[in-house]
């Protein structure tokens, strides 16, 4: 997982690579005005990690190409740029709304620059706002096809792929700053410590969060068959918080008083869910069925069957309020925690049943009599 993971960015390097080429080829091939100067700008700029990212990012360029081109486009004709203070005047009528609009939108963060530069460009060549605007669609219209055509056919990397390795190292994190977490009940942890390891698995979340986004674009034009990772992206940020509350749990080492009982039971349960996040993860990437997480169920059961014997015994009763109080919110911590293993499992599960973006392809490749033979290629 580690090995795809530290692959992807030279496969995108790649690609961005011949999809600026490509799109200089074609641009002086084709002989278009303005000799794809927005062209290969365009191609670069739509180009993302993931064919699911290269999609939003086609969609959005388009709806601020064109938002901008005929704004800009209605400013100049509404408006004389004869001089300097009326062109600043009508710079300014173009930037200010789609500026406000791209603020309340993101999708349309390319309309103001599109607006400066067909104001810009067509006051300085002399041509009508017009005929400049329907050049910039024409251009951006050529690297968006080039962008999306490198995206699927050079070294493609479909957004649900990279989302199962980005989760996977999501777990693996918490697989690690789990048993971190829980030590704090035995020793005392720096903040440093703590938030060190906190922050290094929030940041992970967030990143597969991007990328489940990016994979809306696949699911609507039906490429991939995989799951809604949204649904994974939901357990991942839940689980995230788990390890926040037992981390502000953890801020002191238990009482004196019941640490022999429980601390050995709460590293027990630390050793256990750490191994059950790592097998899931390697079994989220590899598409099988996660393990059972039964080890992880008994060793929450044992510290809360302690918790339950310890209170009729009026151990907890002679404690502190706080340390009391800790204690109870320790407990649903851990059986938060554990209802949101228990989802992790059929998340697991549902990408484990379906055969992903290489199994629609073997699909479709027997579908068209396509196999293969002692490695070649043949038809039926």
């Amino acid at each position: 997982m580690r090995a795809e993971l530290s692959k992807a960015p030279l496969r995108f390097c790649l690609r961005a690579i011949a999809n600026a080429l490509l799109a200089f080829g074609v641009t002086h091939m084709l002989a278009i005005p303005l000799h794809g100067q927005w062209a290969v700008p365009t191609a670069v700029a739509v180009i993302q990690m993931s064919i699911g990212g290269s999609l939003k990012a086609a969609a959005e360029y388009i709806i601020g190409t064109i938002g901008g081109a005929l704004y800009a486009t209605a400013v100049a004709a509404l408006v004389p740029t004869s001089t300097e203070l009326s062109f600043a005047f009508a710079l300014a009528l173009a930037v200010g709304p789609l500026a406000y609009a791209a603020a309340i939108r993101p999708s349309l963060r390319v309309a103001p620059v599109t607006a400066v530069l067909v104001l810009m460009i067509s006051t300085k060549l002399g041509e009508a706002p017009i005929g400049l605007a329907c050049d910039r669609l024409l251009e951006v219209a050529i690297g968006l096809l080039v962008a999306l055509t490198v995206s699927f056919l050079v070294l493609p990397a479909p957004a649900h792929t990279l989302g199962l390795e980005s989760a996977a190292r999501v777990l693996e994190l918490m697989a690690r700053a789990l048993p971190a977490i829980i030590s704090g009940f035995a020793d005392r942890l720096s903040p440093l410590q703590k938030l060190r390891v906190q922050d290094e698995v929030g940041e992970a979340v967030r990143g597969f969060a991007e990328v489940a986004a990016d994979a809306k674009g696949e699911r609507i034009a039906n490429l991939a068959p995989d799951p809604d990772p949204a649904l994974l992206a939901r357990t991942l940020r839940r689980l995230r918080h788990d390890l926040v509350i037992l981390g502000r749990a953890a801020t002191d080492p238990l009482p004196e008083r019941v640490a022999p009982r429980l601390q050995p039971l709460l590293a027990e349960i630390g050793a256990t869910a750490r191994d059950y996040l790592r097998v899931s993860a390697d079994a989220l990437t590899a598409r099988r069925e996660g393990p059972t997480s039964t080890w992880v169920e008994d060793a929450l059961a044992a510290y809360l069957a302690e918790v339950a014997s310890m209170r009729r015994d009026g151990q907890l009763t002679a404690l502190p309020v706080a340390e009391r109080e800790r204690i109870f919110a320790l407990k649903f911590a851990l059986q938060q925690f554990q209802q949101n293993l228990a989802e992790l499992a059929h998340c697991v599960a549902d990408w484990a049943r379906n055969p992903g973006w290489r199994g629609k392809a073997r699909d479709l490749a027997m579908r068209f009599g396509v196999r293969r033979s002692s490695g070649l290629v043949t038809v039926q």
